[in-house]
């Protein structure tokens, strides 16, 4: 008898990264990241300096790209 139970087919232990991974889809890390987006741009508009702006921008390139070409993939 295994240590590690099945249920439907999948062990438990797969069926907890399984439901995980639903949990933390593409489509809710694509929402936290356009709010933390959000939260840095009004922030670059509160000190209006080009250092703040261009935080903006690698932000959106390397955060929110990203994670929009992976939901685009997954459709």
């Amino acid at each position: 008898m295994s240590p590690i139970s099945t249920v439907g087919g999948l062990s438990s232990v797969e069926a907890v990264l399984k439901l995980a991974a639903y949990a933390v889809s593409a489509r809710a890390l694509l929402f936290l990241a356009l709010c933390g987006a959000f939260v840095l741009a009004v922030m670059a508009m509160a000190t209006e300096s080009l250092m703040r702006l261009y935080i903006v921008a690698i932000y959106g390139v390397f955060a929110i790209l990203p994670v929009v070409v992976l939901e685009i993939r997954k459709r």
